[in-house]
C-alpha cells in the first residue's frame, strides 16, 4: 500500500514539474511569435490562462483551460492546471477528475516510455 502511495506522489510531482517547465516554454514562445492579423480567430494560450490564475480569476482560468483542452487536445499540464483552478473555487469534485485526467495521461507517458 505504501509503495501505491509512493508512486501515486511521485507522479503527482512528476506533473507539477512538467507544467512548470511548459509554462516557462510557453511564455517563451508567446514572446516570440509574430501578432496574427484580426481576421484570424485567436484562441487563449495557455500562458493568458496562467496568467489568469496568477490574478487569482480563477472562473476566466478555467473558461481558458477548458478552451485550450477542445481546441488543442488533452494535455496532462492542462488538466493538471484545471483542476488547481476548480480547487480554488473550492469545486473539489472537479478539481479531482482533472488531476486523475492528468494522471492517466502522465501513467500513459510513464508506460509508453518504460516499454
Amino acid at each position: 500500500m505504501t509503495k501505491i502511495y509512493f508512486i501515486l506522489i511521485f507522479l503527482i510531482s512528476f506533473v507539477t514539474v512538467y507544467a512548470q517547465n511548459e509554462s516557462d516554454s510557453a511564455q517563451v514562445t508567446a514572446q516570440t511569435e509574430m501578432p496574427q492579423s484580426a481576421a484570424v480567430q485567436t484562441f487563449p494560450t495557455k500562458t493568458e490562462a496562467d496568467s489568469a490564475y496568477i490574478r487569482n480569476d480563477f472562473a476566466a482560468s478555467v473558461e481558458m483551460y477548458e478552451n485550450i483542452l477542445k481546441n488543442e487536445g488533452e494535455s496532462s499540464d492542462i488538466y493538471y492546471n484545471l483542476g488547481n483552478s476548480y480547487y480554488k473555487m473550492n469545486n473539489i469534485a472537479k478539481a479531482v477528475l482533472n488531476y486523475e485526467r492528468a494522471l492517466l495521461l502522465t501513467q500513459e507517458i510513464v508506460i509508453f516510455v518504460s516499454t
